[in-house]
């Protein structure tokens, strides 16, 4: 979707887990069941990227970049042994992976009440899963 971003939840320990994996392969892989909104996301499109669970603020603090999905079983299995998964997933079961690449810090967070949807209005509180957000 040209002129969106990904925001995507994910929780602190996975992303700190992905940061390590990015300093020695291409990408690290994140699991999901929204696939409608995945799959409808091109490689290349910047991820907005907020730590889920009760106790994260409600801040983009991480910018990665969408590499595309993953949903055959047989690579999943080969990907998460060749170690693109964060070892803090192990033992998680998902519809299908997405790719990202390249996470960095944010020097200044975004409030997620400054996020515009494609509908034009703001986020109001934490979203449940991965959305569209405009750029």
């Amino acid at each position: 979707m040209p002129g969106y971003s990904l925001l995507a939840p994910i929780p602190i320990m996975h992303l700190r887990g992905a940061v390590e994996i990015l300093q020695i392969k291409e990408f690290a892989l994140f699991g999901s069941e929204a696939f409608d909104v995945l799959n409808d996301t091109e490689s290349g499109t910047k991820v907005l990227i907020y730590a889920s669970h009760d106790e994260a603020e409600p801040i983009v603090s991480y910018v990665g970049t969408f590499a595309g999905i993953v949903g055959d079983p047989m690579e999943m299995r080969k990907l998460e042994k060749a170690g693109y998964r964060p070892a803090t997933t192990e033992g998680e079961k998902w519809s299908f992976y997405w790719k990202i690449k390249k996470i960095e810090s944010l020097s200044t967070p975004i409030p997620l009440s400054e996020i515009q949807l494609p509908s034009g209005k703001y986020l109001n509180g934490y979203p449940r899963g991965p959305l569209h957000v405009v750029n």
